[in-house]
């Protein structure tokens, strides 16, 4: 069965008939408007009951009944989706899911007992053990209402989903209810799990700005005549000439516009003495007549300062770089989902038990505990929730729940300008940074060992990182016979540097101590102590300033807090504007790109580490090697970078063939922290490619009489 609501939108434009100033500053007054009623409301529901009988026969000569099985499966699918845009740039969208299952006592429905049972449970909407919802959210910002700020689009979204499950519920442990088949909810509870989605973009056109200032938009536009001077020259007479006609005509509007006000003073001063009223209709049509004239003079004021001179080619080569920048684009995302096992309560008013008010209507809609909302998580406030809801009673007190709990966090900025410094030059600029966290842990009640309570046990937070990157200062550095380099060699200079600074910044480092291997009882004088020459602490800066060329004594030392750099890829594609070029090519585009990612993957918890929580103030060291441990434990950290193309040249010649030349170079770096080894590898790559278009192909087929020829091109 299912019923549906889609009415006819309807719109409430309160100011429309209000503002009747045509201008575009009362557009955002003007133009709004609210929807009473939803686009969408809809509920469907459906019900299957499916038993299956197994009656087995006695086999031999004596003859006793044997007791027939069933299999029954009563289940009851309900669905609700609710859709509504309150206004023109807002749009709610909600959906639900309920799958519940009508239980039925032992046996047949052979009784009036056992059929009123389940109509009973029917009236009660069954036993939930399946709900999902889902609410969408998104909001285009309304700034192209407002004249100054219409070069900017910004849109943000929301959205979350929330999944209650039921675990299979048991047999009552009472005799009587057991035999009757009664069930109760299993002692490990249920599973709750909700996510997450935050997203913001900004647009900014900048070409729009600069057109909204006549002498900008002249320079900003390109000109098909330049450096045509007898073409310019020729455009500049005919806007001088406009310009001056506008210029008397505006005079004589404005001759106009004082003899109407002279001549409505008079009319006043008549309309006193006369008593025929004629005066008063003159007046009346006098002043709508001064109302169109000063309106005419506005009009072409406009029209005055739209009448721009063509661009000068020297003042050009001046105003051009200043209005290279084209666009931005800015985007941010976060998706981030708990999940909660163990969960005591049930799925009723919009997921939430409202007996209990658990798990909260802030949690069925996307919170997550500990969230600090576009700024990471707090891991107080985190567990700080998982114990307030211990004490509430949500959480299985099991000591056999052995399932973990889960939170899960994905960032990513990304940033993308258009440049465009001269006419068919365009430069791309891109930067990113993506990171993903993931924590978990097991939160049980102990009841064993002198521990009795709610524990919070093994946490463990693993992740990867990712930022747009720039090494490039070292990239064609020269790799000698036997391995080495300069940068390499940079690289191994840089640790004492970093192993110092470090030794500053955490007091558990003896300053007056140098750096012991406990393995061999070798002292290293230019090391701090706890941070040796193998001390992953020390290895990544002294790596990452070796490979980009920074001052050791100013990079950063934590690796996750290095800033994105640009990345960018040119295209230069005037050439066909050359007269030389047009005898041979129709088209030829010289482009070069480059890349580069600066990468740390399935970084996790060292569960050995001690210290304040920071990177900087470990306490504990390592036996082995002396070091202190590090807070997380990293498998690699790699860099790579790639031209592509360092030169391009893409070529369309007049008799249809094409011709391709690429030029690309990668390198990439890993630092191993399994096996201490900095790898390198380094390729070049050369592509050359050549192709013929062939226009209006005849076929060797003939079809009555005539051979066949093909309107599309074959490449």
């Amino acid at each position: 069965i299912g019923w549906s609501f889609a009415p006819q939108a309807k719109d409430l434009a309160p100011f429309k008939k209000l503002i009747r100033s045509k201008s575009k500053w009362f557009d955002l007054i003007r133009d709004f408007s609210f929807n009473p009623f939803p686009s969408t409301l809809a509920v469907s529901t459906q019900m299957q009951r499916i038993l299956n009988t197994i009656q087995l026969r006695s086999l031999g000569e004596v003859d006793f009944p044997i007791p027939a099985s069933y299999s029954k499966n009563y289940t009851w699918t309900r669905t609700y989706t609710f859709k509504y845009n309150p206004f023109k740039s807002l749009s709610i969208d909600y959906s639900a899911f309920d799958n519940a299952r009508i239980d039925e006592q032992a046996g047949l429905l052979d009784t009036k007992a056992k059929r009123d049972d389940v109509w009973y449970r029917i009236g009660q909407g069954g036993r939930n053990t399946n709900y999902n919802q889902s609410l969408a959210v998104n909001y285009n910002v309304p700034l192209s209402k407002i004249p100054a700020l219409d070069f900017i689009t910004p849109t943000v979204g929301y959205a979350s989903t929330y999944n209650w499950t039921a675990l299979p519920w048991q047999l009552s442990s009472n005799a009587g209810d057991s035999a009757r088949g009664v069930l109760v909810q299993n002692t490990l509870g249920n599973i709750i799990n909700n996510t997450q989605n935050d997203r913001a973009k900004l647009d900014f056109n900048f070409k729009k700005l600069y057109d909204k200032i006549p002498f900008l938009k002249t320079y900003d536009s390109p000109n098909p005549n330049l450096g045509d001077k007898k073409a310019n020259d020729k455009k500049r007479e005919a806007v001088r000439n406009a310009r001056q006609k506008i210029k008397e005509e505006i005079a004589k509007l404005k001759e106009k516009l004082e003899k109407i006000k002279s001549d409505i003073a008079t009319a006043q001063a008549d309309a006193k003495v006369d008593t025929t009223g004629k005066k008063v209709a003159e007046i009346l049509r006098l002043k709508k007549e001064k109302k169109t004239t000063r309106k005419a003079i506005h009009l072409k004021k406009i029209d005055l300062r739209s009448k721009q001179n063509p661009s000068d080619p020297l003042i050009s080569i001046l105003m051009r770089p200043l209005l290279m920048l084209k666009k931005v684009t800015v985007e941010y995302k976060e998706n981030k989902s708990t999940t909660l096992p163990g969960f005591e309560g049930y799925s009723r008013t919009l997921g939430v038990d409202y007996k209990t008010n658990s798990p909260g209507y802030g949690f069925v809609f996307g919170w997550q505990p500990g969230d600090k909302f576009f700024n990471g998580v707090d891991p107080f406030s985190r567990s700080g929730w998982l114990d307030q809801a211990a004490r509430k009673g949500w959480i299985s007190t099991d000591t056999l729940l052995n399932q973990q709990f889960m939170q899960n966090r994905s960032q990513r900025l990304d940033i993308t300008t258009t440049l465009e410094p001269f006419p068919d030059l365009k430069i791309d600029l891109t930067l990113f940074t993506d990171n993903t966290f993931n924590h978990s842990e097991f939160f049980k009640h102990l009841d064993s060992g002198g521990v009795s309570g709610f524990q919070h046990l093994n946490p463990m937070d693993m992740g990867s990182y990712s930022i747009s990157y720039l090494p490039i200062n070292t990239m064609f550095k020269k790799i000698t016979s036997q391995g080495l380099s300069e940068t390499y060699t940079r690289f191994e200079a840089n640790r004492p540097i970093i192993s110092q600074r470090l030794g500053k910044q955490n007091p558990n480092s003896l300053p007056h101590n140098s750096y012991i291997n406990p393995s061999t009882g070798e002292v290293n004088n230019g090391y701090a102590d706890g941070y040796g020459p193998l001390s992953q602490n020390v290895l990544i800066p002294a790596f990452l300033a070796a490979y980009t060329k920074s001052d050791p004594n100013k990079v950063n030392l934590n690796p996750f807090n290095a800033l994105p750099m640009p990345n960018w890829r040119i295209a230069y594609t005037g050439f066909s504007k050359f007269k030389w070029v047009q005898k041979v090519f129709t088209n030829l585009t010289i482009s070069h790109g480059y890349n580069s990612t600066l990468t740390v993957n399935n970084f996790q918890t060292n569960l050995s580490y001690t210290g304040d929580g920071t990177m900087f103030k470990p306490s504990a060291k390592d036996s082995l090697s002396g070091n202190f441990i590090s807070l997380y434990n990293m498998p690699s950290v790699v860099l790579n970078e790639q031209f592509s193309p360092l030169i391009g040249v893409d070529m369309t010649f007049k008799n249809n063939v094409t011709a391709k030349f690429d030029f690309k170079m990668s390198r990439t770096l890993t630092m191993s922290f399994a096996d201490f080894q900095l790898i390198e590898m380094n390729s070049k790559q050369i592509t050359v490619g050549a192709g013929y278009k062939i226009k209006g192909l005849k076929l060797p087929i003939k079809i009555n009489g005539k051979k066949i020829r093909l309107d599309n091109d074959l490449n």
